[in-house]
């Protein structure tokens, strides 16, 4: 298994039985085998030396992708750490340090973490995190014009509402006494029969009332 390689910064006893320890990661370690003694997990740990290193513009391309994916992300979705774009660039091109800034920092899934943890690679872990972060963009970008679209129906359906009051305060007819208004004066001019012109008024006067329930 790979872990991190650590030394204890401080330690201190917290309310209870429980303490808190500080550590400081040194390096990515392979782990040998585990064996418990006096209480305690021991075990030998060998350097998990990286392999070699992409050319450097190929490198400072995927460096600026990922920042430019942190800065989009943090716009589309507010909830997102809107400083981790301008903390990697203090990095330079310390791709070590950089992957696991933003990998501890992400709302990584357990898996996703234990690969970038387990992966030797920089360039291959940069790689992990610009695919976990466009899957996100896209999703935050999707629920952001969701939002809007969900807000733009019910702006409209508040003014139309709005509007209406309006209407009713000022005595304006609506436009379904407009409608019954304009069938009135093609019924007075129509030729009908009195028999037929005493059903239609009858009709349109139902429609009138219906209107006002």
């Amino acid at each position: 298994p790979v872990g991190t390689l650590a030394r204890v910064v401080s330690r201190s006893a917290l309310a209870g039985a429980g303490s808190r320890i500080v550590l400081q990661g040194l390096r990515r370690v392979v782990l040998g085998t585990l064996e418990s003694a006096e209480g305690c997990l021991w075990s030998h740990a060998e350097r998990l030396e990286p392999p070699q290193a992409p050319p450097p513009e190929e490198a400072a391309r995927m460096r600026e992708h990922l920042a430019g994916l942190l800065r989009s992300l943090s716009e589309a979705d507010k909830t997102a750490p809107r400083e981790l774009a301008g903390m990697i660039a203090l990095y330079g091109d310390d791709d070590e340090r950089i992957t696991d800034l933003v990998a501890s920092l992400l709302p990584l899934g357990h898996g996703e973490r234990a690969r970038c943890l387990a992966e030797a690679a920089p360039a291959r872990r940069m790689a992990t995190l610009i695919h976990h972060l466009d899957g996100a963009l896209v999703q935050a970008q999707a629920g952001a014009a969701l939002d809007g679209r969900v807000a733009e129906r019910l702006r409209r359906k508040y003014l139309r509402a709005k509007l209406a009051e309006l209407k009713d305060e000022l005595g304006e007819p609506s436009a379904h006494e407009l409608e019954v208004e304009r069938l009135q004066e093609r019924l007075e001019g129509a030729p009908l029969s009195p028999a037929a012109r005493t059903v239609a008024l009858r009709e349109l006067d139902h429609l009138r009332r219906a209107g006002g329930s």
